[in-house]
């Protein structure tokens, strides 16, 4: 302490100014840059805090849906039948969406090709590879008639641009799939 008031005793009044404010800029600065640190960490705290709000919600949600979802399980359960012949499922569902493609007035562009058996845990599927020429109105009544609940019918791929020949008419490549209790 005896060195600091020394010191101070030898330097000139102007010198002390000097010092004071070289010490005051040294003052602001380390609290600027801790003011800094502190903001920076409050806002990566406020966005940790708003993700897990987000994951919270999203878990209350699924929560609240669990009912409605095991009853669907429980529905879909029944309502699947069992694959016994993969081979005459996908020539049904390849005859019932012919059926439909002529109702509707839909016509195959290529020959359909029927895809091999798939298995999961949860089920077991056939599926349809169909490409379609058609106008608007008729795919759109195909699209609608294809998808039956009842049936398990859905599509696992869809891709539809018009034709370059004709403005009018559009082209689909679909991939359909019937699905079966595993």
């Amino acid at each position: 302490m005896n060195q600091i008031t020394a010191f101070w005793d030898q330097i000139s009044p102007r010198e002390r100014i000097l010092l004071g404010c070289l010490v005051l800029a040294a003052f602001l600065f380390v609290n600027a840059w801790l003011l800094l640190q502190f903001n920076k960490r409050r806002v990566d705290l406020l966005s940790q805090i708003e993700d897990r709000q987000n994951i919270l919600r999203e878990s209350e949600d699924r929560l609240a849906e669990k009912p409605m979802l095991e009853s669907r399980n429980q529905w879909l359960t029944t309502q699947k039948r069992p694959l016994d012949n993969p081979d005459r499922a996908a020539q049904e569902l390849l005859d019932r969406l012919t059926q439909l493609a002529d109702s509707t007035k839909v016509l195959p562009s290529n020959p359909p090709v029927i895809k091999p058996s798939s298995s999961h845990p949860s089920h077991r599927a056939v599926s349809v590879e169909l490409d379609t020429n058609s106008s608007w109105p008729d795919l759109v009544r195909f699209l609608y008639e294809v998808q039956n609940p009842s049936e398990a019918i859905a599509f696992d791929s869809l891709e539809l641009s018009t034709d370059p020949k004709d403005k009018t008419k559009v082209r689909g490549k679909f991939t359909v799939s019937r699905y079966f209790s595993p």
